[in-house]
């Protein structure tokens, strides 16, 4: 399931502009971040890093940018540097965090998955992150709170019915499973390409298959 981690962040990077980027390089990159066009927004980000080395949403950019492209190792050294630069931009340490998991590296992704849920608590998408690093460290109890509290904070998030029905199923919890599993295929049916594996789960249950 680590494929659910695609970082798919809002771009709230463009703040304090006009003093951080005379020459229009950050608007540019985050032209090509709209866009899809990776390669592109890393080549302005690098060079808005050149012209102002110590401003924390560049490197937050960067670090997005190759988050998309899968290179791993290069986002988590752009967000470092992120949140060494500003510790209080909540979002960098959600990338981090899903960076991190991408790398296997569970405990270090709840650290920087607790940081994000400390400076706002209102996000669903922080909570659903920090219970899958939960779940992949084998925190059950603390994964199921952090679903829980994501479907709280947002009722349409899909993915962490999901996320909880297959951990009620893992854990022998039938009747829950089914509920939860059923409600992601109603709010979303096959848009994450989960769907099959969704009813196979589904299917299990009702068989008496239940972890």
């Amino acid at each position: 399931m680590k494929r659910i981690f695609l970082v798919i962040i809002s771009f709230g990077i463009l703040s304090g502009l006009s003093m951080a980027d005379e020459k229009g390089y950050l608007q540019s990159a985050y032209d090509a971040m709209q866009a899809g066009e990776y390669e592109s927004a890393i080549v302005f980000y690098e060079k808005a890093i050149e012209s102002k080395d110590d401003y924390a949403p560049a490197w937050y950019g960067r670090g997005l940018a190759y988050a998309h492209l899968n290179k791993i190792k290069e986002s988590i050294n752009d967000l470092l540097k992120a949140v060494y630069l500003d510790a209080n931009i909540s979002d960098a340490h959600y990338a981090l965090g899903l960076s991190y998991i991408q790398d296997g590296n569970y405990t270090g992704a709840i650290s920087s998955l607790d940081k994000a849920v400390d400076l706002d608590k209102t996000k669903s998408d922080y909570f659903y992150a920090r219970g899958n690093a939960f779940k992949l460290n084998k925190q059950y109890d603390k994964a199921l709170i952090d679903f829980s509290k994501a479907i709280d904070l947002d009722p349409n998030n899909g993915l962490a019915f999901y996320a909880r029905g297959a951990l009620h199923k893992l854990e022998g919890r039938g009747d829950a499973s089914l509920r939860d599993l059923e409600k992601y295929i109603e709010l979303r049916g096959n848009k994450d390409g989960y769907e099959k594996e969704v009813n196979r789960l589904i299917q299990e249950i009702r068989e008496g298959r239940v972890n």
